[in-house]
């Protein structure tokens, strides 16, 4: 099973660096206050997407959190003796 996983992320990172070297160009972006810059097409998607990540993670950890403690809540009752 490690084997399959090593070869899924050399398949992602071969898939990477040819995306990378077909994209290698800049781009150029404006910002609302009039401001622009030129960024490396590939980095900027790599920007995008962690920032992407990063906000999902975000939004997701009041649930995760939520679930927890009901999970922590459900174990501790499932613990108690019965009583009667």
């Amino acid at each position: 099973m490690r084997y399959v996983r090593y070869f899924i992320w050399f398949v992602v990172v071969v898939i990477g660096v040819i995306f990378t070297t077909m994209n290698a160009r800049t781009v150029e972006i404006d910002y609302y206050f009039g401001a622009k810059a030129n960024i490396f097409l590939p980095l900027l998607i790599l920007i995008v997407l962690v920032v992407g990540i990063i906000l999902g993670y975000l939004i997701a950890v009041p649930k995760i959190m939520k679930l927890r403690h009901t999970v922590h809540k459900l174990s501790r009752l499932i613990q108690q003796p019965d009583e009667g």
